[in-house]
């Protein structure tokens, strides 16, 4: 099963819920599933790579109005490719 996974920040980003989103994809992995995450570019890092089997998306933003990241191309991508995952 193809899943995607959006998160407002992912890792080197350290929080609760960064951890846990990380660790529920790789989770999912090691089950044999496909999972992408979708997630801000803050701290900066590279824009796509794979970390323990999971395909991370980064798009930069731009504002974060209460700590939340406004990414306009998170939004673009996600309804481009909504049809290419199983569960969003």
């Amino acid at each position: 099963m193809r899943i995607l996974q959006v998160a407002p920040y992912f890792h080197p980003y350290v929080g609760g819920q960064e951890r846990y989103v990380r660790c529920l994809a790789k989770a999912l992995v090691d089950r044999g599933h496909i999972v992408e995450v979708f997630t801000s570019n803050f701290p900066k890092s590279k824009e796509h790579e794979t970390i323990d089997g999971i395909e991370v998306r980064r798009f930069d933003f731009l504002c974060k109005p209460l700590n939340n990241p406004i990414s306009p191309m998170l939004l673009f991508h996600l309804i481009k490719h909504c049809r290419d995952f199983d569960v969003i």
